[in-house]
């Protein structure tokens, strides 16, 4: 039973196989099915791109300098319309506070600083100043006492000594007769041997006044020797160098103490200004709108998420911007291989997403040369630029950001034949067609008299009813 089973399942493989191989196939088909047949006609050359509607003045809101990474404490809704000067962010003043309180310390310490440096320069250059009055005393009695010397005797001094010595000698006469009073009185028994001593050294000192006084007499009448003129003028000479060495040394260390002073008081100045900044900084933390228009959110440079609450933020970085509508604008972004195409003045069709059916016509008004990678993460791939395009109707309305599709006419041809740009076969030197006629496929050399983003757009060179083939 299982033999027989095996036979005819042998028997059932070998009439599939056979029939299958019996079985007609079908006929492949044509190159021409893959192609399209073109015809001459009139065509508009066109370049489409995507892109944002934008505002005529748009102005950024950053982050002022000073507030040391701040974070966003409150924003305004995206949309919002707002009016120049009204609050549209405030940033936390935490840590820029805490410096407002350092700064304030630093410049206290530095006024203390020099306050304390003040008082001690004044004690310092009022020594100094009183030195220096001493030793010009002390110069002037010795240009006195050298000037004398050098005029000879002096009358009037010398009639001064005598007048005082004829006044001593005669209270020395009284004296002695008084010390003599007393002695016979002692002697007699009737004083005592107090008074006659007092009374004979009050004789004796003035012996030694009457001698000092003779002394000096004679040599006032003398005048002053050689040797004594030139010590006094030698005296006058130190004392005069003396003097200038005091007047440099007070000049020379008024002049540093303040300099000191002056290094103290840029100090203070420099702190004053770190103050100014902190307490500009806290100020400007309220972020107020610099124009008319409406709030729109930044995105972060690291990622395509707009600012919000409780972001951390740095100096300058744009957290949104006011946009004032005026005559809007479309951002659209051309691909490098169309960019050439694109001119200065070339008219627009611009449709807005928020307003489907509505086309708004428009001029292009510039073409950036600065390329975008198409992608953030491939700078080697492809690129595009950025055109703009003025919106020609009334288009007051729209909002910024709206997204919004640009049709750009580069060119208008008649009687030619337009054949898709994945249908040339391109080198170096030439252009060429795979044409299919007559049940043969053949290459066939074309010069193109205009292009667009997609298409070729050929003058003559077909044959009739040709068929252009192509994957």
């Amino acid at each position: 039973m299982k033999q027989w089973l095996l036979w005819l399942f042998i028997a059932a493989v070998l009439g599939g196989v056979a029939l299958a191989w019996k079985r007609p196939q079908a006929a492949p088909a044509p190159l021409a099915a893959l192609g399209f047949e073109p015809a001459a006609g009139d065509h508009v050359l066109q370049v489409e791109a995507d892109g944002l509607v934008a505002s005529e003045v748009e102005q950024d809101v950053v982050v002022p300098p000073g507030l040391a990474q701040p974070t966003i404490e409150s924003l305004v809704d995206q949309g919002t319309e707002v009016k120049k000067g009204a609050v549209v962010a405030t940033l936390s003043t935490y840590e820029a506070r805490l410096q407002l309180i350092s700064a304030r310390a630093a410049l206290s310490g530095k006024r203390a600083e020099l306050a304390k440096q003040q008082r001690e320069d004044a004690v310092k250059v009022a020594e100094l100043a009183d030195t220096l009055r001493q030793k010009q005393a002390r110069l002037e009695a010795a240009r006195v006492l050298a000037g004398l010397a050098s005029k000879g005797p002096d009358p009037l001094q010398v009639e001064k000594l005598e007048l005082r010595l004829r006044s001593a000698r005669r209270e020395l006469s009284d004296l002695e007769r008084k010390a003599g009073v007393q002695a016979a009185l002692k002697g007699r028994g009737f004083a005592s041997g107090l008074k006659a001593r007092e009374a004979s050294d009050a004789a004796q000192r003035k012996r030694k006044e009457i001698a000092k006084d003779e002394n000096l007499l004679a040599k006032e009448r003398e005048g002053a020797t050689a040797e004594e003129r030139r010590k006094l003028a030698l005296a006058v000479e130190a004392l005069v160098n003396e003097v200038a060495l005091a007047t440099k040394d007070l000049e020379e260390r008024s002049a540093v103490l303040g300099l000191e002073r002056e290094k103290k008081k840029l100090e203070i100045r420099s702190k004053e200004e770190v103050l100014a900044q902190k307490e500009r900084a806290i100020a400007s933390a309220r972020l107020l709108a610099p124009i008319d228009g409406t709030v729109i959110h930044k995105s972060n440079f690291w990622s395509d998420q707009p600012h919000q609450v409780g972001s951390q933020v740095w100096e300058g970085v744009a957290i949104l911007s006011v946009a004032k509508m005026g005559r809007p604008r479309a951002l659209v972004m051309v691909g490098e291989r169309a960019i050439d195409l694109v001119k200065e003045g070339q008219p627009a069709v611009l449709r807005v997403s928020a307003e489907p059916g509505t086309a708004h016509p428009g001029k292009v008004l510039s073409v950036s040369r600065v390329s975008r990678s198409r992608e953030a993460s491939d700078a080697a791939g492809a690129k595009d630029f950025e055109v703009t395009v003025a919106f020609g109707g009334e288009a007051r309305h729209l909002k910024p950001n709206l997204p919004v599709k640009a049709t750009i006419e580069v060119g208008r041809l008649r009687g030619v034949f337009r054949v898709p740009k994945e249908a040339v076969f391109e080198d170096q030197k030439s252009r060429a067609l795979t044409v299919h006629a007559a049940g043969i496929a053949e290459p066939l050399p074309v010069t193109a008299s205009g292009e667009d983003q997609d298409w070729y757009y050929l003058q003559s060179g077909l044959p009739p009813g040709a068929r252009l083939t192509f994957e």
